[in-house]
């Protein structure tokens, strides 16, 4: 804007993500919070972030507005088809890119569920909740707890804010997600677990704010871990601005 408005430049302002506004206030969540903890007692919590593989089945060309109709739309089933869809002009180097990225990050969700399997059987006493990314298709998960033989794993399917999840949890596991940001600025530092590294496709700020784990070992003794890891805030300076 201020490129192409030279003259206006004194107006603008950056005014940094509302999220990090939310975060500040963490009283504002207690009660919720507390809620949450009654209700599920002492729990790991593994907020999902894996809507390039997961992403919903029924995605069908944004060009063709209106109810999905399988003799009018075409229904994609690969990540790279369905952007493509909403972008033709997109160049083939970019489409091969992010048929990686959806692969990359596949291998990485099958890590999770099993990290996810990994935390029932090493922490009996704690419950499991999986949060899916709103993006996501929730039935995967519902099918992946369906099919262990425990009922300390539960599925929650809500679209309230996510910092009440953060404070009440033990511990939060994410992948990749700035979860791992809002958990650190709530005095929370959380797990980052990415078994299979890519610089390509690693978001910088949860490394930054988040220990991270490549294997289950790494991961089950950070969870036991009451370490604290320092964050230097005037690495995130690039990246929050409030």
């Amino acid at each position: 804007i201020i490129k192409n408005f030279p003259e206006s430049k004194y107006k603008v302002f950056s005014g940094g993500n509302s999220r990090i506004d939310v975060a500040k206030n963490p009283n504002y969540h207690s009660q919720r919070a507390r809620e949450l903890k009654q209700k599920y007692g002492d729990f790991l919590f593994f907020p999902t972030k894996f809507g390039r593989c997961n992403f919903m089945k029924n995605s069908w060309d944004a060009s063709k507005f209106g109810k999905f109709d399988p003799k009018k739309h075409k229904k994609f089933t690969t990540y790279p088809d369905t952007m493509k869809a909403n972008l033709p002009n997109m160049s083939d180097e970019v489409y091969a890119d992010l048929g990686n990225n959806e692969s990359w990050e596949k291998k990485n969700m099958e890590a999770y569920m099993q990290a996810i399997e990994k935390c029932s059987k090493e922490f009996p006493e704690k419950n499991i909740i999986i949060r899916p990314h709103p993006a996501e298709d929730i039935n995967t998960w519902k099918e992946f707890v369906e099919n262990l033989s425990t009922k300390k794993i539960k599925v929650v399917d809500s679209s309230d804010a996510v910092i009440p999840w953060l404070i009440a949890s033990h511990k939060t596991i994410s992948h990749n997600c700035t979860t791992s940001l809002e958990s650190a600025l709530l005095g929370k530092p959380s797990i980052n677990f990415t078994a299979y590294e890519n610089n390509n496709y690693e978001w910088n700020l949860p490394l930054l704010v988040a220990s991270t784990a490549r294997d289950l070992d790494t991961l089950i003794k950070m969870i036991k871990s009451n370490e604290v890891p320092k964050i230097d805030n005037s690495l995130l300076s690039d990246y929050i601005r409030n």
